[in-house]
């Protein structure tokens, strides 16, 4: 029952990404979505959902995310 910074920083941190690999995968339930819908999903979440630094943090990445995203592409990946 933890919340705001109660919750440790490395979750914090890995709530933002993990979300967005599980966005833009393919799941037996889902298809996968765009970088684009997964990060605007993850921009309207902060301070709802994620610490919002963590998402300004990993927003101010964005490119970095993006090929990292392809340099390990499992093929179930959107661009």
């Amino acid at each position: 029952k933890l919340s705001g910074e109660a919750i440790p920083l490395p979750a914090r941190i890995v709530a933002v990404s993990d979300v967005f690999d599980a966005l833009t995968s393919v799941r037996p339930y889902k298809a996968a979505w765009s970088f684009e819908k997964s990060f605007d999903n993850i921009r309207l979440e902060a301070g709802k959902h994620f610490d919002p630094d963590c998402v300004q943090a990993f927003l101010r990445r964005k490119d970095q995310v993006v090929q990292i995203m392809q340099d390990y592409n499992d093929s179930s990946l959107q661009e």
